[in-house]
């Protein structure tokens, strides 16, 4: 993976150049995850700092960029970030 921190956000990419998983960590209580998905879909997670993506206390909002209108849906608190692509959003 390869890291750059133009913009101001970092962006890491995968061996083929791809985006992946971006962190935000600021100052807040929780801790941000984004997903630039390879289904084409954008998945944001939010939980408290210190979570593992393992533990089922993410909220996650997916970002359906294959839509006609761009949509976004939301996760009840209590989602895994490891399953995002195969959670239920409405």
């Amino acid at each position: 993976m390869a890291l750059s921190t133009g913009g101001g956000v970092p962006t890491t990419t995968d061996s083929s150049g791809a985006p992946a998983i971006n962190s935000i960590d600021a100052t807040s209580s929780n801790k941000v995850l984004i997903d630039d998905n390879v289904d084409g879909n954008q998945y944001i997670g939010t939980a408290p700092q210190g979570s593992a993506t393992s533990a089922s206390v993410w909220a996650i909002t997916k970002n359906d960029n294959g839509a006609p209108v761009q949509t976004f849906t939301h996760s009840q608190p209590d989602q895994i970030w490891d399953n995002r692509t195969s959670g239920t959003y409405t």
